[in-house]
């Protein structure tokens, strides 16, 4: 029988008869698509199925923690082996950058935490239409594929690069995104800066790609509040991987950062960390 005037639809879903589905609606989210370098090669090679094992926990276990100090209930995390990809969802009007710090500082205490182990990681973030959830293991949008091309294309070396994009959506450029990252109150909080920008032709300068998150800073920041050890351990094993020639590119981009980073503080520092800056510097000349 047809009802005059009225057309009934049913979605593809509807007619296959799924149950329990979901709609897929996009929004608007940074999405940032993070990978842990080297931790491919550890689970092939088997060579160490306890740094594997290590790594593994410390993951969760560092975001969890860091989560839980979280006020965003809309944080979507998802792990897939060495990958991670996590999203927030932001508004043009959030020229404040709440939510891209958000997301950054929780990257950088996670880069910071993997770093003092010896891991680094490399990734992108940037921003779109993107439909996230976690507990149902879903991510879809262009923004993530962005981010693991940017990852795997433009990164390069261990840093988590802002796409230019994220410049576009919020109007504003790389000085703004600095002055407004870099506070006196981000200083004041998490003493240290959040973001960091390469001038060209500096040693830290790959591409067009100039912002990253900052995550030697906060070792330089915990040192200043007497956490020695913690700077030691990730100084000496940065010295041991450049000793090593491995990655060799890699971890002198690394080395030169933490150059930069440390040297103009070089007058406030104590002489262990001189001793360990100088060392650095004679392995990179």
């Amino acid at each position: 029988m047809k009802t005059k005037g009225f057309k009934m639809t049913t979605s593809r879903k509807e007619q296959y008869g799924i149950t329990n589905g979901f709609n897929l609606t996009y929004k608007k989210r940074l999405v940032a698509f993070i990978d842990i370098l080297g931790f491919s090669k550890l689970v092939l090679s088997r060579t160490n199925d306890d740094d594997v094992d290590f790594i593994a926990n410390l993951i969760p276990d560092a975001l969890r923690t860091h989560v839980g100090n979280s006020l965003r209930e809309d944080l979507e995390i998802t792990n897939i082996s060495d990958s991670v990809i996590l999203s927030l969802e932001t508004s043009a009007n959030d020229t404040d950058l709440n939510t891209l710090l958000h997301l950054s500082i929780i990257i950088g205490r996670l880069q910071h935490e993997l770093a003092l182990q010896g891991f680094y990681i490399r990734g992108a973030i940037t921003v779109g239409d993107f439909y996230h959830n976690s507990s149902r293991n879903i991510i879809i949008g262009p923004p993530f594929i962005r981010a693991y091309q940017l990852e795997t294309q433009q990164a390069i070396v261990p840093r988590v690069i802002l796409d230019s994009e994220i410049n576009n959506f919020y109007g504003l450029c790389n000085d703004e995104i600095m002055k407004i990252s870099n506070s006196e109150f981000t200083n004041y909080y998490y003493k240290s800066n959040i973001i960091k920008s390469t001038d060209s032709n500096s040693k830290l300068d790959l591409n067009e790609y100039k912002l990253f998150i900052d995550y030697v800073s906060p070792i330089y920041g915990r040192y200043k509040k007497g956490f020695k050890d913690s700077q030691f351990k990730y100084l000496d094993t940065l010295l041991g991987l450049l000793k090593s020639g491995v990655e060799e590119k890699k971890y002198q981009w690394l080395g030169n950062y933490t150059l930069d980073v440390y040297n103009p503080h070089i007058t406030s520092l104590d002489e262990k960390t001189i001793i360990y800056l100088k060392q650095l510097q004679a392995q990179l000349s």
